[in-house]
């Protein structure tokens, strides 16, 4: 696991806002830790914690969604019963005024839905940070915290070939931006691995498939998909490959794999296929 891309703690100079606590909570779950931008407010513990490359949809204003992809940190912070607690605001301005003094920005702060995200760009990257969820009785919220960066990439040619060889395809986690079609920097090796794939096997004839999850309108997500086919076609061709070996087509949600009515299952029916051909 790659380190976190900054380390920050979170210093307030704002008088009305709840002090930090620089301490463990002997409640914490165990293996669960502050992330290293963020220090925790006081008299709060984990309860929840979980560490990985995941996506998450953090809230945009008018009620849109942006789904970023990468190292996620998911914190659930719970409130000691009997402390004095903190307004929901006041959480969100301690996250907000953390995040600018670095030169991250607002993005959002909804007072009355209780959620805020907040988003620092460097060195070619981003970190999200999303404050959703507050309960009372005592206060509790979840803090999602995504790094962009490359997923380690470990497919080769050589798997690929075993899957056409048993199954007829193989499936690829090939990303775009939202409603996009160009190929993302992260997956050109990917990319990559298909032209290795038909460079290595001068006789081999593939089709490149396009899949959706269910969300929006079926027509569009099925020509959405058709198109991120294309430029993974047109990426391989540009590599050399003849394009009598190659086709592309777009199934949008019509062969799904997974459940489209989890997130985990519609990220598996998010996806690129090598087809093998004739």
């Amino acid at each position: 696991m790659k380190k976190a891309l900054f380390s920050l703690l979170l210093l307030t100079s704002l008088a009305t806002l709840p002090a930090l606590s620089q301490n463990n909570h002997p409640k914490d779950k165990p293996g669960a830790s502050d992330h290293p931008m963020f220090n925790r407010m006081s008299n709060f513990y984990i309860q929840e914690y979980s560490n990985n490359y995941d996506a998450f949809e953090f809230f945009l204003p008018e009620g849109k969604r942006q789904r970023v992809e990468g190292k996620r940190t998911r914190i659930y912070y719970k409130h000691d019963r009997g402390a004095q607690e903190p307004s929901a605001l006041q959480i969100m301005r301690n996250y907000e005024n953390a995040i600018q003094r670095i030169g991250g920005k607002t993005l959002l702060l909804d007072e009355k839905m209780q959620r805020a995200t907040f988003r620092l760009d460097r060195d070619g990257r981003s970190v999200w940070v999303g404050v959703t969820g507050f309960l009372f009785n005592p206060i509790q919220f979840n803090l999602n915290i995504v790094e962009t960066e490359a997923m380690t990439q470990e497919i080769k040619a050589n798997d690929i070939l075993k899957g056409l060889q048993t199954d007829g395809y193989y499936g690829l986690n090939i990303l775009f931006d939202t409603n996009s079609d160009q190929v993302k920097p992260e997956s050109m090796p990917l990319v990559q691995a298909i032209v290795d794939l038909l460079k290595q096997n001068p006789s081999l004839r593939v089709s490149i498939d396009g899949h959706t999850d269910n969300v929006g309108d079926a027509a569009y997500n099925k020509a959405l998909s058709e198109r991120r086919a294309r430029s993974v076609y047109n990426l391989v061709v540009q590599q050399g490959i003849a394009a009598n070996r190659l086709q592309y087509r777009g199934f949008g949600s019509e062969v799904p794999i997974a459940d489209n009515r989890k997130e985990s299952g519609r990220a598996q029916n998010r996806r690129v296929e090598v087809v093998k051909l004739p």
